[in-house]
């Protein structure tokens, strides 16, 4: 993907603000910074983002300001349910790969958690639960550490949360009002009571194995959808204007759009329909 972006952009970045360069992160630097400079840049303020109706409204603008910040995002299904997602830097088309099948609040967790690791100029992984960061050490423990710690922090803002839960008991209707307001899982506000030790270890891991049955019952109770709205939804607005754009001012061959839509060409037209008018599916 970062080839074709290459190829359909003439190797130049069409973004007119490219946060990769502008800001760099480094391991020594205050989470409070990183967090307030990426919230600026985007430009999407904490009542904005807890306005929006739904997770599914939510992953589209965060997704939509990030790629309008010259990162690329795509979706896939991936075989591996225990990867959230990835990113590779590039100086030019750094890319940001989402696993479809997560909930939509932990595909906008993903978000936030490679993107600090493209400004630190690294690539990355995010992987569910802890037992990952056991295994690794050194430089690339600390920025998954750093990476996790943004991703809380930029989308549950530890003054509003503490704002929030001030003299209330934790129980779930509260994680469930809160994961609501900032759109994020029941696991990540749950996460932000166990630092602050208003709850236990153990009541922790019971509610968070009780979310990840339901969630995977969910999953499997699920039926396939459209396929050209799921390929579109895969791929993205900003990529399939610039694919469909240099289609329609005759600066490619159907098969050639065929090929950077990675499908046959017999299927461009339901894909052009799809991107003409569609609405992106969970």
């Amino acid at each position: 993907m970062q080839v074709n972006l290459d190829e359909l952009n003439d190797g130049i970045n069409p973004a007119a603000r490219k946060i990769f360069r502008d800001l760099h992160f480094s391991l020594s630097e205050k989470l409070s910074a990183q967090v307030g400079a990426v919230r600026e840049y985007l430009g999407i303020a904490l009542e904005t983002q807890a306005n929006w109706r739904d997770s599914d409204t939510a992953l589209k603008e965060w997704r939509k300001s990030i790629e309008g910040a010259g990162v690329f995002i795509f979706k896939e299904a991936f075989k591996q349910d225990e990867i959230s997602g990835f990113c590779i830097y590039d100086d030019e088309f750094p890319v940001i790969y989402v696993n479809n099948t997560m909930p939509l609040t932990r595909q906008i967790f993903t978000l936030f958690h490679e993107l600090p690791h493209l400004l630190l100029r690294v690539g990355g992984i995010d992987k569910e639960g802890d037992a990952y960061l056991r295994q690794i050490h050194g430089d690339n423990r600390r920025i998954e550490v750093l990476c996790n710690r943004f991703a809380a922090e930029f989308l549950v803002p530890s003054n509003d949360f503490d704002r929030l839960i001030s003299g209330r008991s934790i129980d779930d209707k509260l994680v469930e009002d809160l994961a609501h307001r900032y759109k994020v899982s029941r696991e990540v506000v749950l996460r932000k009571c166990l630092d602050r030790e208003l709850i236990d270890h153990g009541y922790y891991e019971e509610r968070r194995r009780a979310w990840i049955d339901e969630a995977k019952k969910a999953r499997r109770a699920s039926r396939g959808g459209d396929y050209y709205l799921t390929k579109a939804a895969y791929l993205g607005d900003s990529y399939l204007n610039m694919a469909f754009g240099k289609y329609y001012r005759k600066q490619l061959s159907m098969a050639q759009l065929a090929e950077y839509l990675g499908v046959r060409v017999s299927y461009v037209a339901g894909m052009e329909a799809a991107f003409l008018g569609r609405g992106e599916p969970e």
